[in-house]
């Protein structure tokens, strides 16, 4: 049956969709992102790229200042073993700094993925801070890949870009989630109310990734974070107190 309306909800209708209270062809509020991603891992990335470059150069000229007939040759005479010896260590930085560049790489390209899925995922009800770096109680610097507010929880996530398991990454998860909750909850923006942050590790490739879940970190798949996150805990923030922890946690710390 065709559905008739008045003149007078006609034309509230027609206010509605002006107003764009009504979404019509505006496509669908994504979530904010408070800092981007890629900042400690690029500056890694660009570290063993730069001394790459240095170990490959320094290995050239000790080979072309070592070969007879070469325009650069020397004689060093007694020190002949010694400028041998010296190939050494370029050589070991050549395949040391190319296997960190590698790696690294991997883990910029994961977080950004990450970024990149959430962000097609979830609306603006929640707020992303990506690449946060703090000290830890002995004075270590210490890397969180993201920290998602959400208006039914708080995660701190770390993501692994492996194909095989290096380490145990829940021990970093949990630390990270303390440093979180601990951050958020001494700076009095929830009040004295309690707060739970759940860690979260998502793996990208890693197929036996699920098995290393403990009871304070969950460990995911890459298709399994989105599902997770918006089926854990219960809506209990507002967005004026989602924004207050995002502009704290994004602020840089010592």
């Amino acid at each position: 049956m065709r559905q008739c309306y008045s003149e007078n909800e006609n034309s509230a209708l027609i206010y509605i969709f002006q107003e764009g209270l009504i979404g019509v062809d505006q496509g669908v509020a994504q979530m904010h992102i408070v800092k981007e991603s890629g900042n400690h891992l690029r500056r890694k990335v660009q570290i063993a790229q730069l001394m790459f470059v240095v170990c490959v150069v320094a290995l050239v000229i000790l080979v072309l200042i070592s070969i007879p007939k070469m325009p650069l040759y020397f004689n060093a005479g007694a020190y002949e073993g010694a400028r041998a010896l010296c190939m050494v260590f370029p050589a070991a930085g050549v395949f040391y700094f190319l296997r960190m560049y590698r790696s690294y790489r991997l883990g910029f390209k994961g977080e950004e993925e990450v970024t990149s899925l959430l962000q097609r995922s979830l609306d603006d009800y929640y707020f992303l801070v990506n690449d946060v770096v703090y000290s830890d109680s002995w004075g270590k610097k210490r890397n969180i890949d993201h920290i998602l507010l959400g208006p039914n929880a708080v995660f701190a996530i770390e993501t692994k870009n492996w194909t095989r398991l290096y380490f145990d990454p829940t021990d970093q998860a949990q630390r990270n989630a303390k440093w979180v909750q601990k951050t958020i909850v001494d700076s009095k923006v929830l009040g004295d109310r309690k707060l739970w942050v759940q860690g979260v590790v998502v793996f990208l490739n890693f197929l036996g990734a699920s098995n290393l879940s403990t009871e304070t970190v969950k460990v995911l798949g890459f298709n399994d974070l989105v599902g997770f996150i918006k089926g854990h805990g219960r809506d209990r923030f507002s967005m004026q107190e989602l924004e207050a922890m995002g502009k704290i946690l994004s602020t840089p710390t010592s």
